[in-house]
């Protein structure tokens, strides 16, 4: 039988490992709270996960660019992760 703070220290383990977790790590980082890029981050995202079959474990939004006087690009770089590789992801429109 364990004692107590055996049993504390056991519960506490095991909750810091469920809250650090790669997915339970992605989905707290990855916040849209800009209104100005919210809806395209999510949409860099949803297209890097579906073309690359990888997850998101981070998310810079690099910033917001003009490209002529109507019109601007939103520039991010995404970090995935695949079968234990992570790389970086630039998402720059051309």
């Amino acid at each position: 039988m364990m004692s107590l703070p055996v049993m504390i220290w056991h519960s506490v383990l095991t909750l810091f490992v469920h809250l650090f977790t790669p997915a339970a790590i992605a989905a707290s980082t990855l916040h849209f709270d800009d209104p100005a890029y919210a809806k395209w981050g999510q949409l860099a995202v949803k297209q890097a996960q579906t073309k690359y079959e990888a997850s998101v474990i981070d998310y810079l939004h690099i910033g917001r660019y003009s490209v002529s006087p109507t019109v601007s690009e939103e520039r991010f770089k995404l970090w995935l992760k695949k079968k234990g590789r992570i790389w970086c992801l630039r998402i720059c429109p051309v």
